[in-house]
């Protein structure tokens, strides 16, 4: 049950308190139909219906959040999956995408529909993995360490080379070091495979275009 004196006092009347309510709203775009929550309170005294500056942003959300999703553009958590995939903070994403010191900012909360182009290099870098590490390198930016989670291992992934048949990175795992060196294949998807080897544990590991053989 609400606690009555959490709540918002009324603008209407300055007596009652504004209690939250959502409804669904049948909203079309581009052709296509949708579904929007919007949010807005109701007095519980002269039962008016008020929408507040929040109320407004989340509507605002839901309505970006529909358009993305009928243009086929990236919705916030994927840009925040890519994002946080590669180590990356919002500033430093800005710097190797473009379009701004906050647009990430802006983009992962569904604020703001990215232009064309920037929907372009997002989607690629979605779908390819390396495109981030070939753009910051295009700008000559550093990339911090990126973080692969495989199941219950944490890997550290640092590049110290790039090249066709040259790139090698380094792993920690827990107090060890190993070598993850690069050999033919390719895939999408991260992947793990374990398979016995001298008595040892070799793990390979696809990521974007390239397969890693950890040992």
């Amino acid at each position: 049950m609400e606690n009555k004196r959490s709540l918002q006092l009324c603008d209407a009347c300055c007596e009652g308190r504004l209690h939250p309510v959502t409804y669904n709203e049948l909203v079309e775009y581009q052709g296509a139909q949708g579904q929007l929550i919007i949010h807005y309170s109701v007095c519980d005294v002269c039962k008016a219906e008020i929408s507040d500056a929040s109320d407004l942003l989340k509507n605002k959300r839901e309505l970006v959040r529909f358009k993305k999703r009928v243009d086929h553009v990236p919705l916030g958590t994927e840009i925040v999956e890519l994002r946080r995939k590669h180590n990356l903070t919002q500033p430093l994403a800005a710097a190797i995408f473009g379009g701004g010191p906050v647009a990430f900012s802006k983009y992962e909360n569904d604020d703001l529909i990215p232009d064309e182009a920037m929907v372009s290099l997002l989607k690629l870098a979605i779908a390819y993995p390396d495109t981030v590490q070939r753009l910051a390198q295009i700008k000559k930016i550093d990339l911090p360490p990126q973080m692969m989670v495989l199941d219950k291992f944490q890997f550290e992934v640092t590049a110290s080379k790039w090249g066709e048949s040259l790139f090698i990175a380094e792993v920690k795992r827990g107090n060890a070091a190993s070598q993850l060196t690069k050999s033919k294949g390719t895939s999408k998807m991260i992947r793990r495979t374990i398979s016995k080897s001298s008595g040892g544990l070799v793990k390979k590991i696809k990521n974007g275009d390239s397969v890693w053989t950890l040992q």
